[in-house]
């Protein structure tokens, strides 16, 4: 009892806490933005770079002249953010800094291999050089129409024109613009920016990270949406989406604050929530509820162990599961999000109704981003020039990365495990409901008809047409392939854009190698000691894979047993 004791009080030490942001403390920054052109869309030579800083707008001739005008004291601690610049615009930055200021520090942060954020630093003074698609999410066309600013992305003119690019330097800032006033703060991507307008505006208490060894066991319960196919055969079928599935998971309570250690189950999640290590046994099912995760994730029969949340084991057992709890961990919940959600999602139909397509856009993507920053990775690779420190992991060209623990406090996977478990609960009901072709996380194929609403958590209708599933993120719907991954066609006009399209998509279907030609990723550049602006001609080809569920006949499907899978 007295190990038991020490090991109680060891688990119950906070390792941070998250307090509510006042409102003197809210983040706002200084911004411009950057846009680099080329003379042609296949040219990667340099032409200029407009700048904008929300006053006057500049055209430089030269990578030299830009960088002597940004980089000075007055512009000290600003943003700089230029569309799509992860994956084009940062890359001649870095580029020309390393050809001709080598010592110039630098620190990237990446994503894959697309650049978050290059920051610079001389003396006290930071620069950081940011890609604005991180918080805006869509083309610029797109996003300037949406947010109905005074300068649109101009159409079928050529790259070389001044005013093309001056018209996207200032459509660009303007769009920012709205989204940082629209709740009076700046950020670099949008999951921080959600996070910053939850503790700011409707978080009223504090927050306190468990044990480290605590999220540790919770994070192996995160895991993401359910995406299968059920039938081959092609159908007349009805397309629906949930309305906001994960907010609709948000209005819920979550688990704030860790209790104990436990093996028995709560009766219910509305006071606590508890994450078990288990020993299913799953018997034969069509539509099993419990993930397993292998090489991908799977929701299999037979016998299996995992880390799984008390709202799914007890919606497995209901449904004929045996478990076997040989740990947990239980969480007083809380319903915190649910002021969050239902205020934004308000404002969002309110938008709708207003015509006001960028602050709808703003609200759909804070309701639909909150719930992964709880659950961010600790562990981050930052990229620099190497000076010779210890634990720096040498590149070639004199650069080097290095491993960053985050110890932010907002780090609380347990939250993120909970809102994500029931999500799968809310998809899987509405899969029980009706005979389904394909599911992706939220959206639903079915020749069943399901009711219809515009509330949250509800269904809503899409559309209806003929649907064939070849694979995952693989399909024809209301005759258009939606295949995830293949390059678009470059050509300006729309028709002829779109046939190009459909014959490549044919062609991988298909089997043919599709050779493609795309801009390198940063990080695969700087590991190969290569300049950045450069791109490569890569191949494709669709290759035999193992399917989320087995075949069961000419067109059904079934889960499949663990056995099959860990014996193949």
């Amino acid at each position: 009892m007295l190990l038991q004791s020490l090991k109680e009080a060891l688990t119950r030490e906070w390792s941070g806490i998250l307090k509510p942001l006042s409102q003197g403390r809210q983040s706002r920054f200084n911004f411009g933005v950057y846009d680099i052109e080329t003379p042609g869309i296949d040219s990667l030579e340099f032409y200029c770079c407009g700048f904008f800083d929300g006053e006057k707008y500049w055209n430089f001739k030269t990578m030299g002249d830009f960088l002597c005008h940004v980089l000075k004291k007055e512009y000290n601690g600003w943003r700089f953010f230029a569309h799509f610049g992860g994956r084009f615009d940062v890359h001649y930055v870095f580029d020309w800094l390393r050809a001709n200021e080598p010592d110039t520090y630098m620190e990237i942060n990446c994503s894959g291999s697309c650049v978050i954020s290059l920051t610079i630093r001389q003396s006290r003074n930071r620069w950081r050089f940011c890609d604005s698609y991180r918080l805006l999410e869509a083309s610029l066309a797109t996003i300037t129409k949406e947010f109905a600013v005074a300068h649109q992305k101009l159409k079928g003119r050529a790259f070389t024109d001044l005013e093309y690019n001056e018209y996207d330097c200032r459509g660009l800032y303007e769009c920012l613009e709205i989204f940082f006033n629209q709740f009076e703060i700046c950020s670099e991507t949008i999951a921080s920016h959600a996070m910053r307008v939850f503790r700011s505006r409707f978080m009223r208490t504090d927050l306190y990270q468990p044990h480290r060894e605590i999220e540790n066991f919770v994070r192996r319960s995160y895991c993401g949406g359910r995406c299968e196919i059920y039938r081959y055969d092609s159908a007349q079928l009805n397309h629906y989406d949930v309305n906001s599935l994960y907010p609709a998971a948000m209005l819920q309570p979550v688990p704030v604050e860790y209790l104990m250690q436990s093996r028995e189950l709560p009766d219910d999640d509305s006071k606590r929530i508890g994450f078990y290590e288990a020993i299913i046994e799953q018997p034969e099912t069509y539509l099993p509820v419990l993930p397993a995760r292998l090489e991908k994730l799977y929701f299999p029969v037979g016998h299996f162990k995992g880390v799984f949340t008390s709202m799914e084991l007890r919606a497995a057992i209901e449904a004929g599961a045996k478990v076997k709890i040989l740990q947990g961990r239980v969480f007083l919940a809380e319903p915190i999000m649910r002021e969050f959600t239902e205020s934004l999602f308000e404002m969002k139909k309110q938008a709708e109704l207003e015509g006001n397509n960028g602050k709808r856009w703003i609200m759909k993507k804070c309701l639909n981003s909150l719930y992964g920053k709880w659950g961010q990775r600790r562990e981050q690779r930052a990229f620099i020039v190497d000076d010779g420190r210890a634990g720096l992991f040498p590149l070639p060209n004199g650069l080097a990365y290095y491993l960053m623990e985050s110890h932010a406090a907002h780090i609380l996977p347990h939250i993120s495990a909970a809102i994500t478990s029931r999500a799968r609960l809310i998809i899987h009901g509405y899969l029980t409901q009706a005979r389904s072709w394909y599911t992706d996380t939220d959206s639903l194929f079915t020749d069943s008809t399901l009711p219809v609403s515009a509330d949250i958590g509800a269904m809503k209708f899409e559309g209806r047409g003929g649907f064939q599933a070849y694979r995952l993120k693989e399909y024809k719907f209301a005759d258009e392939y939606k295949i995830k991954g293949l390059p678009r066609s470059k050509n300006e006009n729309e028709a002829e854009r779109l046939r190009e399209d459909r014959e490549l998509q044919e062609r991988y279907l298909a089997g043919y190698v599709i050779e493609y030609e795309r801009m390198i990723g940063w990080t695969e550049s700087v590991r190969l000691g290569e300049k950045t602006v450069r791109r490569i001609v890569r191949p494709r080809q669709r290759l035999e894979i193992r399917d989320k569920r087995a075949r069961d006949g000419p067109v059904d499907t079934r889960p499949w047993n663990v056995k099959e899978l860990v014996a193949a």
